[in-house]
């Protein structure tokens, strides 16, 4: 066990680790089945209100996206390395160290019980469909096709959606330092040692500062992966750019499984180096929160046994 896991686990999303191998319906197909009435809509911000019947069947499906999460980021990472184009070519190595954190970033804000889901039409016709169920009149409930956060409630037996504006990569990463921000204030507040929870608390924050670099709004990532990808700044692209930070980079790229807090000691005072460090660092975190995650099944029977921990095992 790591202090990481010690001091998260108490915040997983309730009834999370019983769900057991065999999930096949993500949280989006959850909402396409009905089984839940709208109970509020708030007017101008268009946040939405659902009250469920039996929680069991929405957790399943965070745990399904969970699991699909977990092992997109495991597939992604597996191989990265140097050279695989040409000699110190490094340009796709950062580029799927982006796509690896971005996947990790939705996997970590389900765990601990948020959702950013894109609605695709039929998603939205759905919802507003079940409103005039619920007794609301025919145009009052607005739902468009977009990104929302979805907000579960276990011991409420409730799930608040609230449309987001900015875009799937900025609306994840905005809402993944949200995520990192409240864990960090119950971290302080709960009882334990001091020390550890201290060390974690520094962890979560290492992640947030690079992901604000610069006044970013927690999506500074995603602005070096455009600047990467489409300006091929950074000297990451042919004739290849040199200097000593592109060792740590190469270190990032070797420390993705490892220790979460170990990897936030990384040297950064590089762009890239700092990128890579992020996205390492988010990679990390979630790794650890499946591996344990995987073992706390009552029957040893995880959800993850289906698909993260094969990929984890063969990466």
């Amino acid at each position: 066990m790591s202090a990481l896991q010690d001091a998260l686990r108490p915040y997983w999303l309730d009834g999370l680790n019983a769900v057991s191998t065999g999930t096949s319906r993500s949280f989006k197909g959850w909402l396409d089945g009905e089984d839940y009435v709208v109970s509020s809509f708030v007017a101008g911000s268009n946040v939405i209100e659902l009250a469920i019947g039996d929680v069991e069947p929405v957790v399943a499906g965070f745990a399904h996206d969970i699991d699909r999460f977990g092992a997109a980021t495991l597939e992604t990472i597996a191989g990265i390395g140097v050279g695989n184009e040409f000699a110190n070519s490094r340009a796709w190595p950062l580029i799927r160290s982006y796509y690896a954190a971005f996947y990790a970033a939705h996997g970590i804000c389900r765990i601990f019980g948020r959702s950013v889901s894109s609605l695709a039409a039929d998603n939205a016709a759905t919802l507003r469909r079940v409103a005039v169920q619920s007794g609301f009149l025919p145009g009052h409930v607005i739902v468009h096709e977009k990104v929302y956060a979805f907000e579960l409630d276990v011991p409420g037996r409730s799930i608040s959606g609230a449309p987001l504006s900015r875009g799937s990569h900025e609306d994840t990463w905005r809402q993944l330092d949200d995520t990192l921000s409240s864990l960090q204030v119950r971290i302080l507040s709960s009882p334990g040692v001091i020390v550890a929870k201290q060390e974690v608390f520094d962890c979560l924050q290492v992640a947030r500062d690079i992901m604000r670099t610069d006044g970013a709004s927690g999506n500074w990532l995603s602005k070096v992966r455009n600047n990467l990808n489409y300006r091929h700044d950074y000297g990451a692209w042919y004739p290849h750019g040199g200097g000593r930070h592109w060792d740590s980079v190469d270190a990032m790229f070797r420390a993705f499984l490892s220790d979460p807090l170990a990897a936030r000691a990384a040297p950064d005072n590089k762009v890239v180096a700092r990128f890579a460090k992020g996205c390492a660092l988010i990679v990390a975190i979630f790794v650890d929160l499946l591996r344990d995650l995987s073992t706390r099944h009552p029957g040893s029977r995880s959800f993850l046994l289906q698909r993260s921990m094969p990929v984890l095992r063969a990466a």
